[in-house]
């Protein structure tokens, strides 16, 4: 599992989602972002996220953590 922020440096977040899903199809990826647009959380699921958790919803992070786990 990975927690990814998009707001990367040198490489936008849903490139090296992207690149993660294809490399590593089991790997589930959860983009943690303080980016709240409903465009973002649609590319982020289509780039190959298995979730989309809001910084500013703090306590949906773990449960979503859990819940991928059980998945």
């Amino acid at each position: 599992m990975v927690v990814l922020d998009l707001n990367l440096p040198k490489v936008h977040g849903l490139e090296v989602c992207r690149q993660i899903t294809q490399l590593h199809p089991r790997m589930k990826v959860i983009v943690f972002t303080a980016m709240d647009d409903p465009t973002i959380t649609e590319r982020s699921l289509a780039f190959g996220a298995a979730a989309f958790v809001s910084k500013l919803a703090h306590g949906d992070l773990l449960s979503t953590i859990r819940r991928l786990c059980v998945d």
